[in-house]
């Protein structure tokens, strides 16, 4: 599953890797997104290992496609004990 998009390319290394991470729930094997400056730069800061980013090709045909407008998604928590409950953090704020 590939994420892309104004919404990911502002996210954090934390929040990549989160939405990667979630890509399993959905049935898919991994989760990934395209690196921009700002992760190459988070990655050189953190070795010295020589790396080459991998970017999709721009020709790549996909099996589904689905858009959101992240911007109006709003933040969620789950909600303990079950890890499959979910609610708007404003629902449980305090």
């Amino acid at each position: 599953m590939e994420f892309t998009g104004p919404v990911m390319d502002e996210m954090s290394m934390d929040g990549r890797l989160s939405m990667c991470c979630l890509a399993m729930f959905t049935g898919a094997k991994t989760g990934i997104v395209n690196p921009n400056q700002k992760i190459i730069d988070w990655f050189k800061a953190r070795t010295s290992v020589p790396f080459e980013p991998q970017y999709s090709d721009k020709d790549a045909k996909y099996a589904k496609t689905y858009q959101y407008d992240g911007s109006k998604i709003e933040p969620q928590v789950v909600v303990p004990p079950d890890r499959h409950t979910v609610r708007n953090i404003k629902e449980v704020e305090g």
